[in-house]
């Protein structure tokens, strides 16, 4: 492989840049460069760079079928508000952060993607490069209630399996939408005190402004 970099008087000072997209490269692999000038005349000098790179080489996404009943799938390259059944793994390959009854100040919980997720009715945002496809643990209780303390928020969400839930006892919410403001993302806001319906796998923002319990029931 040859490339050509923009020609500079000899002593100059100015720095060349090579710009290279290789193709076919396996992710992870270690591959050597080696570097060398070459005159107008086409007399080459020796070699100036030995180097030594592994190459960050995003591998192909495997294609995913559609979800069948007990399972969710979060689009690839995208930001999901999310929650499952307590007891799913999500196998995220990045973490998966939280928040659950915390005001101004307040930092994320970091979740092990990992590990089976606890508490039943909590959100949490994940991404992945890849679509995925989560199998999620049968459902439990039909009921879910969390505390929500005054100018207080909390990531909520459906714990069911199988069918949506309705949230309620929140002053306001917000739900997550990654195809709003051209793929960008944003929220869709709700009224005050209104209930929200969620999907499966889906969860949103709540907020009260006094002490409260968001009430999490699964329809059915």
């Amino acid at each position: 492989m040859t490339a050509t970099a923009p020609a500079h008087e000899v002593g100059s000072d100015l720095a060349a840049e090579i710009n290279l997209k290789v193709g076919n490269l396996t992710p992870g692999t270690r591959y050597f460069y080696a570097v060398k000038a070459q005159n107008e005349a086409g007399v080459a000098g020796a070699f100036a760079t030995v180097a030594v790179v592994t190459a960050d080489v995003e591998g192909v996404c495997a294609a995913v079928a559609s979800p069948s009943v007990g399972q969710v799938l979060y689009p690839g390259r995208q930001y999901h508000l999310a929650a499952v059944p307590a007891g799913t793994t999500v196998s995220s390959g990045s973490p998966l952060y939280g928040w659950l009854d915390q005001g101004a100040g307040g930092e994320y919980t970091v979740l092990d993607p990992s590990q089976p997720l606890s508490t039943a009715g909590q959100a949490f945002w994940t991404w992945s490069r890849c679509d995925r496809l989560v199998d999620l643990a049968p459902s439990g209780d039909g009921f879910v209630s969390l505390p929500l303390g005054a100018y207080r928020a909390s990531m909520v969400g459906n714990p069911s399996a199988t069918s949506a839930a309705t949230v309620s006892g929140h002053d306001f919410a917000a739900g997550w939408d990654p195809a709003l403001n051209d793929g960008a993302g944003g929220y869709h806001i709700s009224d005050y005190r209104e209930p929200q319906n969620v999907a499966v796998g889906a969860g949103i923002w709540t907020f009260s402004f006094v002490p409260t319990e968001v009430r999490i029931e699964v329809a059915g």
